[in-house]
């Protein structure tokens, strides 16, 4: 497996994660992008946008645009599922034991 892969898989676990902490389970993408350059993913905007356009995909998360500017993602059940590793779906780490 190539680390960017690796590195893929880890940044989405972590847009899942951060979603499952919120109160109302969403966060704006500028908020994702701050939070994931803490976590270690110094990505852009950009990347953010695509993670959350794939974790959509594959049914992981909504998002929708309000305002025109401001993207909101908000994870699914499935989503909620994923991040605490009781299922799994390719293209997303699963946490490991107690993490």
């Amino acid at each position: 497996m190539g680390l960017q892969k690796v590195i893929t898989e880890d940044r989405r676990l972590c847009i899942l994660r951060l979603l499952a902490e919120q109160k109302d389970y969403s966060l704006n993408l500028s908020l994702l992008s701050k939070a994931l350059y803490h976590l270690g993913h110094g990505v852009g905007y950009d990347m953010v946008a695509a993670d959350v356009a794939w974790l959509e995909s594959v049914t992981l998360l909504k998002s929708e645009n309000i305002s025109g500017s401001v993207t909101v993602a908000k994870i699914t059940r499935l989503g909620k599922e994923v991040a605490a590793g009781t299922h799994t779906v390719p293209g997303v780490e699963r946490p490991g034991p107690g993490e």
